[in-house]
């Protein structure tokens, strides 16, 4: 990871390019409130998979800038502007940078299928039966191995978002895990759900927790980045 001064910019390869973070992190607030906020400043609200390059990037380094910066997101509600439609029995919705309304995350099946259809890159499907969504990765789930081919992460994060996960899980002891379990889940149609990425260190969470995107939650935080 690069830091360039003035407004600070944290510089990381994403697809084989630099992405530049604008760091501090904004927040708290809901996510439309802080999408909103970096978009008036003529910045774009990092995806998971580019916050993910961000800490894979952060770990990687061993400047006090990078230390500084995963203790910055200890223990707050960072997401990546990533959202999860869930459909019983179906399968799953990915959507990055998803419109938001009155601070929650819109996500419609037939809206998202028509874009699908349309050749969106930012929209990916993944059918149930087509791979793991209750994954775990870390000491007592999967392998680093296992959860860089996994195909729900793959989906969510790209290739290299998936590599770079499992690095990180190799590497930093981080436990990974969808959240809401899906099939234990109340809702009958389609709902939100959550990837969500825990480290743990000697036993207790102490560096990085990491969610894609979800509305509810007004203490969230994200990182806005320079296109």
């Amino acid at each position: 990871m690069r830091v360039e001064k003035g407004k600070t910019k944290l510089i990381v390869d994403h697809l084989g390019r630099d992405l530049a973070f604008i760091d501090p992190v904004y927040g708290p607030d809901k996510l439309g409130t802080i999408k909103q906020q970096i978009q008036e400043e003529g910045l774009q609200a990092a995806t998971i998979a580019e916050t993910i390059s961000l800490i894979h990037g952060a770990l990687k380094s061993k400047s006090q800038h990078s230390i500084d910066l995963i203790y910055s997101v200890s223990h707050i509600f960072l997401l990546g502007d990533t959202g999860m439609l869930y459909v019983p029995q179906e399968g799953i919705y990915i959507q990055d940078s998803p419109i938001s309304k009155f601070g929650f995350i819109q996500m419609d099946q037939s809206e998202l299928e028509a874009k699908i259809t349309e050749g969106d890159p930012s929209v990916r499907y993944i059918q149930r039966s087509s791979g793991d969504f209750e994954f775990y990765g870390g000491s007592d789930g999967k392998s680093a191995l296992e959860l860089s081919e996994n195909s729900l992460a793959i989906a969510l994060v790209g290739e290299e978002g998936a590599y770079k996960l499992a690095q990180i899980v190799q590497d930093h002891g981080v436990r990974v895990s969808v959240e809401d379990g899906f099939e234990y889940s109340t809702s009958s149609g389609p709902h939100l759900t959550q990837l969500h990425i825990d480290s743990y260190r000697g036993g207790k969470v102490d560096s990085i927790s990491l969610s894609s995107a979800v509305g509810f939650c007004d203490e969230s935080y994200l990182f806005g980045v320079q296109k």
